[in-house]
Formats: C-alpha cells, sequence, structure tokens
C-alpha cells in the first residue's frame, strides 16, 4: 500500500520547507525529528526523502550519508536529484564529487531547464 512507503510528514515537510524559512525553535525541533526518524521510521520513505529533508536543514554530513545511500539506486534517480536546490549546499563537497564518479554521472553538473 503506498500509504505505508511515504515518509513521515515531519520529513515531508523539512524537505521542502528549510531552515531559512523556519522560526529558529521550529528549526530546532525539525532537527531532532529528523535525527530520529531514520530509526523510528525504518520502513517508511527512504534515502531521497531523508537525503532531501536534511537538506533542507542545511545538514551537510547527514545529506551526504544518505545520498551515498542511493548508490545503489542509479545515476538517473541521483543525478536528477543532485539538480535539486537543497543540495546545493554539498554540490562542491569532494565526497559528492566521489559518489557522482561512483555511479557513472559525469564529473560536471549541467542545469536543467525549468524549476523544481
Amino acid at each position: 500500500m503506498l500509504v505505508g512507503r511515504l515518509p513521515p510528514p515531519c520529513i515531508r515537510g523539512v524537505a521542502h520547507t528549510g531552515p531559512a524559512k523556519m522560526a529558529p525553535s521550529l528549526a530546532a525541533t525539525n532537527k531532532k525529528l529528523m535525527s530520529d526518524a531514520p530509526t523510528l521510521y525504518q520502513n517508511r520513505g527512504g534515502p531521497f526523502q531523508y537525503a532531501r529533508a536534511f537538506a533542507g536543514l542545511g545538514e551537510k554530513e547527514q545529506t551526504i550519508e544518505r545520498l551515498e545511500n542511493m548508490a545503489n539506486l542509479g545515476p538517473v534517480l541521483l543525478g536528477r536529484d543532485l539538480t535539486y536546490p537543497e543540495y546545493a549546499l554539498v554540490r562542491g563537497d569532494p565526497r559528492v564529487k566521489d559518489l557522482r564518479k561512483k555511479v557513472g554521472l559525469p564529473e560536471q553538473q549541467f542545469a536543467l531547464s525549468g524549476s523544481h
């Protein structure tokens, strides 16, 4: 059933809000929820949702860890996801460059037309 695969609300909200648009107390609460979410919701969501939510919170290390968990999904999904604005904080990181190489993506990321 599709509903069982959706990430918990804390992840969906954080992924689209980002820290710049949150009140400081809400950002702190969301960081706590996100830190606990992978353990509490092991069967919900996936590395994409967690990576995007952590990126939205400005959590570089957690974002990269989740992106590395996406390597087995192949270059198409990972390459597409890295174009999203939330991932700007990790694009220049050497680990992301290594990850791109590992899955067969070109070293240079090309801009897509349109916005996400």
